[in-house]
């Protein structure tokens, strides 16, 4: 028994066309050095497009975390970082 099959009529394709790339900002907030602190701080910006994030720990004091994202999401990127227990701070710094 045969079987045919359809076959499909080669479609062209466009080229990607450049998107433009959305204003972003920087977050920097102030906190305190805990174990797992890091992983926590991923796990709350998961849900959100995360172009950067920097972790810097000095010999004393508090640490500082760095996170750049698009403008339309830094406020409520701000507000997550506000919520967590180590963060002792979380202020937007710049427009990029």
């Amino acid at each position: 028994m045969s079987v045919d099959t359809a076959v499909a009529v080669p479609v062209a394709v466009p080229l990607a066309v450049p998107v433009a790339v959305a204003q972003q900002q920087l977050i920097v907030a102030t906190v305190m050095p805990t174990r797992g602190l890091l992983g926590r701080v991923a796990a709350v910006l998961s849900p959100h497009c995360v172009t950067s994030l920097s972790y810097r720990t000095p010999p004393s004091g508090p640490a500082t975390v760095e996170v750049i994202v698009p403008t339309s999401e830094a406020a409520r990127v701000r507000a997550k970082l506000l919520r967590m227990v180590d963060v002792l701070d979380a202020r937007c710094v710049a427009d990029l």
